[in-house]
Order: C-alpha cells, then structure tokens, then sequence
C-alpha cells in the first residue's frame, strides 16, 4: 500500500509511475529530496534517459551538481526572478552559486560533469 511508503519510496514511486504511463512531458518538483545519494542517482538517470528518448523532463532541484550532472539546461532563480539560463558549463560559476545559494563553491569539471565543495558563507 502506497500509505506504508516512506517518502523516497513514495517519490520514487511516482517517477515509476509518470514514466509507465508514458508521458510526454514529466514534471518533477524535487523528485530526490528525500532520497539518498544512491537512489537520487538512479532517479536522476532515468529522468535523463526519458528526456534523452525524445521526452521533455522539467525538473526542479536544489543540488547544483546533480542539476549540472543530468540536466542540459539550467535555469536559476532568486526570490522568484530569473537570474540565470543555459546549459551548466555556462549557468553554473561561483558567482552565480553565491549569488542564488549565499555560498562560496569551488567547482572542476570531469567529463562534462561538475563537482562542487562549498567553502563557506559568500
């Protein structure tokens, strides 16, 4: 029963559920927040699997490396006002991580993939 599912399960479960009914379209609004490394992961390859099969994924996250990681494009948002767009080499900087999160991050990238370490306060 759904109602015996704890909240990753339940999340996980939807994406389940979104993806067998085939949609064309999924809207994910945080779909790994209560997910472990593992399973946020294993959610996010398969949103990116969807859209990378023609399906069109809008997912809303707030960890910058999982969203640099499996997402083509970014869009950034402060106090509900567009402060950045586009693809993550562009979108994810310093500034623009201090400037939405209020953190100072050091950022490589391997593969086309960030990794990011907050150092502190902005």
């Amino acid at each position: 029963s759904a109602d015996t599912l704890s909240g990753g399960e339940r999340a996980r479960m939807h994406i389940a559920r979104a993806l067998a009914a085939e949609a064309k379209v999924l809207f994910a609004d945080e779909p790994v927040a209560a997910l472990d490394p593992l399973h946020a992961w294993r959610i996010m390859e398969l949103i990116a699997s969807f859209a990378a099969k023609g399906g069109t994924a809008l997912t809303v996250l707030h960890d910058p490396a999982l969203a640099g990681r499996f997402c083509s494009r970014i869009i950034g948002l402060k106090d509900g006002r567009i402060v950045a767009d586009g693809p993550p080499q562009e979108v994810l900087s310093p500034a623009f991580l201090a400037e939405v999160y209020g953190a100072a991050f050091e950022i490589s990238w391997t593969g086309g993939a960030p990794s990011l370490a907050m150092t502190g306060p902005a």
